[in-house]
């Protein structure tokens, strides 16, 4: 009984030291990332935060030159799309009527 206490002892103690270790590198790891980043690195972010910033604000301004035009003008954007659709619709009617003459011919022949 008395080994057995001593090998759960040494278990305890072995098992402190892991998380004494573990703790130690968790506080090195906190410190270090804590520290502020180098100058050259925060310069770098702003260049390339700042031009982000830009290029928005150039796709912005051309939205709203774009949008407008759109809601002025509705039919200009409507337009180019209904010019090709109208002349495949008119062809299918000419199609289909030409199809159904030739067969009312037909049956009149018979």
């Amino acid at each position: 009984m008395r080994q057995t206490a001593s090998v759960i002892d040494r278990r305890l103690i072995g098992s402190g030291t892991v998380s004494d270790i573990n703790f130690a590198i968790a506080a090195f790891l906190f410190i270090v990332a804590g520290r502020p980043p180098s100058g050259r690195d925060i310069e770098l972010a702003d260049e390339i935060h700042g031009a982000s910033i830009e290029a928005l604000q150039l796709e912005a301004r051309a939205l709203q030159v774009q949008v407008p035009a759109a809601v002025h003008h509705p039919l200009s954007t409507v337009v180019p799309v209904l010019v090709p659709l109208i002349a495949i619709i008119i062809k299918s009617l000419r199609a289909t009527a030409r199809d159904s003459a030739a067969a009312n011919s037909a049956e009149a022949r018979s």
